[in-house]
């Protein structure tokens, strides 16, 4: 599988692409590659895209998990047995017991990631997340500049606050990436930003495009690049892989790209790839559609995944949602809307399937 891969911008890890011989090992997995952990939705800033509505007042659609029930839920996740778990949020340092979750999965050999914006990230946190086994973060740095970064994020000092966490990170020996998301404030100095972030170390640059989604839909519809402007974005996106080839990889995240590839995986008989636990507890396939598919304090993850989720690729009403979106401009017609409004939840029928 190493030597064909590509990523998934949003979580970090290397997913195996549609190849008929990476297919023959995967089949045999027991649980899904990767497990997606909300552990907030509270953050300390309030972005102008953020598609999960994360803020200082959390999330208005539901409540938290209490430090006793995310622990719990991180038992189910360890039954699993998944290669890889990637902590979000929100902000995930807001999470009182962070470190703890972290050092649960560590101990069992489970790769963890983090995403994270960087802000509260001061020696002693780097410290601590170098204890706890975190193996791999991501911090969102949308500028070569204040003025790009601090309006975007909506907090003044967060564009020093993220690059003084990146260089912490590197310095204790981390591999960092950073996540950037073009808009009309700093799509035109990609180049720039990129020569910026390459000499602060990082080793990957993911480029995820603003989605209409969320407080994107809301508020920040102004900002986003119209076709043609992400057209030739994109050619300087691939222009910088070629330039750093082998120094530090520059990668379009293209939402869409998973829709197409789980649903060509399930046709080759691979169970489901990736699971989203929301902060709440509540499962999901995808964290663009509004299709929920439990809740782990309710039953267990594992139950769930015996019982359905380990094809929902093959679910009628899930390919019916993922057929409805032919570009990112599609998500703002989603009714309901992930996060914001009361999502779809698909029942277990009486086959014991999904």
């Amino acid at each position: 599988m190493e030597q064909n891969v590509v990523s998934d911008s949003i979580t970090g890890f290397k997913y195996a692409p549609n190849l008929k011989d990476d297919y023959e090992g995967l089949r045999q997995v027991n649980g899904p590659m990767m497990v997606s952990l909300d552990v907030t939705s509270r953050c300390n800033l309030s972005c102008i895209h953020c598609l999960n509505d994360s803020s200082n007042r959390g999330n208005s659609v539901y409540e938290e998990m209490n430090d006793r029930d995310i622990l719990m839920v991180v038992d189910q996740i360890i039954e699993l047995n998944p290669h890889t778990v990637c902590i979000c949020g929100g902000e995930p340092l807001l999470r009182k017991n962070l470190f703890d979750i972290i050092d649960k999965f560590s101990q069992k050999g489970i790769f963890v990631s983090m995403v994270s914006n960087g802000f509260l990230i001061d020696s002693e946190c780097v410290n601590k997340l170098k204890e706890c086994g975190l193996k791999f973060i991501q911090i969102s740095l949308d500028g070569v500049n204040k003025k790009q970064h601090d309006y975007f994020r909506s907090v003044q000092g967060s564009f020093d606050r993220a690059v003084s966490a990146i260089k912490l990170l590197v310095k204790a020996g981390f591999n960092v990436a950073v996540s950037f998301v073009p808009n009309k404030l700093n799509h035109k100095d990609f180049y720039e930003y990129v020569d910026f972030v390459n000499k602060l170390g990082v080793i990957s640059v993911r480029v995820m495009p603003f989605l209409p989604l969320g407080r994107g839909n809301k508020f920040g519809k102004l900002l986003m690049l119209n076709e043609e402007e992400y057209f030739y974005f994109q050619r300087k996106i691939f222009r910088c892989a070629e330039i750093y080839r082998g120094k530090m990889d520059v990668e379009w995240g293209d939402p869409l790209d998973h829709y197409i590839r789980m649903k060509n995986n399930y046709k080759a008989g691979l169970k489901t790839y990736c699971v989203e636990i929301r902060a709440n507890g509540d499962i999901f396939f995808s964290t663009y559609m509004p299709i929920k598919i439990g809740n782990c304090l309710k039953k267990s993850l594992k139950e769930y995944w015996l019982n359905g989720l380990d094809n929902v690729w093959g679910n009628p009403t899930v390919i019916q949602w993922v057929n409805k979106v032919k570009n990112i401009y599609d998500f703002e017609k989603l009714d309901p809307q992930p996060y914001f409004d009361t999502p779809i939840e698909i029942k277990l029928d009486n086959g014991g399937r999904i």
